[in-house]
């Protein structure tokens, strides 16, 4: 036994001293990378950035965005929003509806015609200063629906909106210069029996029936979180503090 002991004495000194070697060995390893690590130098250089720290960075970010947005538009914007919106529905009225059922030898054609025109480029100016205000001022965060897939359609329908007035714009300047309306007006030049004969017409017409579509749609979107989801929405789009 006694020999047992002896023989077996230097493997256990050995593998208690290897234990040891590798115990210390492996806390002098944490401890480098544990010194490494709080090193912002280190870090930066090799991309060691915790996910925790990025994620809690992205949502203070995100808190911060929604905070510093405004709680209403800039009163210029909503004094420009009720004006086009006003006129905008006066023209798409006399447009589709009045025009057509009046006949082209009726002096009172001209008259609706020349208002329509002039309202026309009125809205265009309009149009083009609010796209200024839209990059150059702060606005409100997107209103949310309760839904992904409303939101999205809400980004589209604003999107198509200004499209379309855009269109419009440029579709009714090309009639008034074809179709050389300042002599219509003047008396110089008969009413046009057809302005389908000018090509600006058929895109003028098409988006002016989009566009209406659009109108409702946005009307109806407005009353939907006014009414059913009673948050309020139209006060952002009016006068008051912040």
């Amino acid at each position: 036994m006694g020999a047992i002991r002896v023989l077996a004495f230097p493997f256990c000194y050995n593998v208690q001293a290897n234990t040891e070697e590798t115990f210390n060995g492996t806390n002098l390893r944490l401890r480098r990378m544990r010194g490494q690590y709080s090193n912002p130098r280190y870090v930066k250089k090799h991309g060691l950035i915790s996910s925790k720290l990025h994620v809690n960075s992205n949502m203070k970010g995100n808190s911060m965005s929604k905070e510093s947005a405004p709680a209403r538009y800039h009163p210029v914007h909503v004094i420009l929003h009720w004006l086009m919106a006003l006129l905008i529905l006066m023209m798409l009225g006399i447009g589709k509806f009045v025009m057509p059922g009046v006949s082209p030898d009726d002096p009172q054609k001209v008259f609706m015609l020349q208002i329509h025109a002039y309202t026309g480029m009125a809205i265009g100016v309009l149009l083009a200063i609010r796209l200024v205000l839209r990059f150059t001022t702060n606005r409100p965060a997107p209103a949310d629906a309760g839904n992904a897939f409303l939101n999205f359609l809400s980004k589209v329908v604003h999107f198509l909106l200004y499209l379309l007035l855009i269109g419009m714009a440029v579709s009714g300047f090309g009639l008034f210069q074809m179709a050389n309306l300042p002599a219509i007006f003047g008396g110089q030049a008969p009413y046009p029996q057809d302005f389908f004969q000018y090509l600006p017409r058929m895109g003028h017409g098409l988006s002016s029936s989009l566009l209406l579509a659009l109108v409702v749609l946005h009307i109806g979107a407005a009353m939907y979180h006014q009414f059913i989801r009673r948050d309020n929405l139209l006060s952002r789009m009016w006068f008051g503090k912040e």
